[in-house]
């Protein structure tokens, strides 16, 4: 304000504004990360079964992964054995992995084809580690490979009701393998390994599933993909159930798109109508194009791909080794579940009525108790 403006008016003019003082600068605090907080914070909030301390002995080592690793423990009170999965929490995507597994582990608890999550220590001192306690369950699928026909359909039709129930529940699993299903002494299918599933409503193609058992639309960027993508998984391990072996035995991606050519025939644009316009078409076009020039060069192969176009020697065998008509529909069965393209396979409910398992559908009362 102008002071001459009040001069002669008896009236003070009004005091100049003071300039806000700046704050003086303080020392960075370095905050902790997200994985962290979400490992130590978020877990005692979202589930009951968070405990503070740890009375669990560790008894055997079972397996060592990148998140960290699963051992067979023992209670020192009760002498209850479990599966303690511990995953060290020290960078983010570590956080979300376990943030996802005990979600989904949550969403299932109560359901008798999934393993049962009992406990979950939170350790919160350097380094941060969170500890899943899971029920114990000597086996898994890949102890028990190359068995009768009679377990593999049992078997089969759990995984298959399994799969059908997690889709009703609105997630895919994601991480289908012969080592993730656990089996109780009753020969009742335990799956577990939640970290991967995902809701079925937002499905884009990241690269879950183990390499051998991986689908092709996950392979070639396929999106959105749905639960189909689970049924060709299923399928792989109904393979090595039966067989004792892997239907793919590969390290790397492109030798599993190789081989997958060269078992169920080339994909081009006729097969995968939209293959083009795949996330990762320009990654693998030159291996597609290979396989498209190696099978239009053989009469042969080209005639047998007319005659059966979801046909593979792994699968011939299937039936051809069998001692009982079972194999044979069993190998009509696998050949419905591995298609490349996902629209043509089944979902698991279609899969739950071939004629495979209609041993199974007889030996109930009706459709309701089914």
């Amino acid at each position: 304000h102008n002071p001459q403006e009040f001069a002669g008016q008896g009236v003070a003019p009004p005091k100049p504004l003071k300039k806000e003082q700046e704050p003086t600068p303080t020392k960075e605090v370095k905050k902790p990360s997200r994985a962290k907080k979400v490992a130590v914070d978020d877990f005692t909030k979202m589930s009951p079964l968070c405990a503070p301390d740890d009375s669990y002995k560790r008894q055997q080592h079972v397996l060592t992964t990148a998140c960290g690793s699963i051992w067979k423990c023992v209670n020192t009170e009760t002498l209850q054995a479990v599966i303690v999965k511990s995953y060290f929490t020290k960078t983010l995507s570590m956080g979300q992995d376990v943030l996802r597994e005990i979600t989904y582990h949550n969403r299932v608890r109560g359901f008798p084809l999934a393993l049962d999550l009992q406990r979950i220590v939170v350790k919160s001192e350097p380094p941060e580690e969170v500890r899943l306690l899971l029920e114990y369950h000597k086996k898994t699928l890949d102890d028990t490979n190359k068995l009768p026909i009679e377990e593999v359909q049992l078997l089969a039709f759990q995984l298959l009701c399994a799969s059908r129930c997690f889709s009703r529940m609105g997630f895919v699993h994601r991480d289908w393998r012969p080592d993730a299903v656990y089996v109780s002494e009753d020969g009742i299918v335990k799956v577990g390994d939640f970290r991967a599933a995902h809701v079925v409503d937002d499905m884009w193609a990241a690269r879950w599933y183990d390499v051998d058992y991986r689908p092709p639309e996950i392979l070639l960027g396929h999106e959105p993909y749905d639960a189909r993508a689970d049924i060709w998984a299923i399928g792989l391990i109904i393979y090595y159930l039966v067989t004792g072996r892997d239907f793919f035995d590969e390290i790397r991606s492109v030798g599993l798109l190789q081989d997958m050519c060269a078992q169920f025939g080339p994909i081009t644009e006729q097969t995968w109508p939209g293959l083009k316009e795949c996330r990762n078409y320009d990654m693998y076009r030159e291996v597609l194009e290979t396989a498209q020039k190696c099978t239009s060069g053989s009469k042969k192969a080209t005639a047998k791909k007319k005659a059966a176009d979801t046909s593979s020697a792994r699968l011939e065998k299937v039936a051809k080794n069998g001692n009982s008509a079972d194999h044979a529909v069993l190998a009509e069965l696998l050949k419905t579940m591995l298609v490349l393209h996902p629209a043509r396979r089944p979902s698991a409910d279609q899969a739950l009525q071939h004629p495979f398992f209609a041993s199974i559908h007889m030996s109930f009362a009706d459709q309701k108790q089914l």
